[in-house]
């Protein structure tokens, strides 16, 4: 049979940690390192991140996607022009809102805005 005097003592070491002289300068050295490994992190991301970005925009330079684009946007814009009559009633109707310009533009920054939360909000649920 175990001395229960001996359990007792060995249970009380176990729930006493002992104090160490060196603990603060030891616990101060682990959380530098940590922090210069994570500080290494972020900047091997940073720097991959930034590389690719310059990759990219190096490759659509090259490529003829920004002609591709261009000759996209001239024929609805070509198409419109031709109906300038539609256009300048229209303008007319606008200008007569007692809203500013600026006012219409940031309601429509904010309905974009929102419609990106929404896909974002939509993507995160499936």
């Amino acid at each position: 049979m175990a001395d229960p005097s001996f359990e007792h003592a060995l249970h009380r070491l176990f729930q006493e940690s002992p104090n160490l002289p060196d603990a603060p300068l030891f616990a101060a050295r682990i959380e530098a390192k940590l922090e210069r490994e994570w500080t290494m992190r972020r900047l091997l991301i940073g720097a991959g991140g930034a590389a690719a970005g310059v990759l990219v925009t190096w490759q659509v330079m090259g490529s003829s996607v920004v002609t591709r684009i261009m000759g996209a946007v001239e024929l609805p814009t070509d198409a419109l022009a031709r109906q300038n009559d539609v256009l300048r009633v229209s303008a007319g109707v606008l200008q007569q809102l007692p809203y500013s310009g600026e006012v219409v533009w940031l309601v429509g920054g904010l309905v974009l805005l929102a419609a990106g939360f929404l896909a974002t909000r939509a993507a995160d649920q499936f």
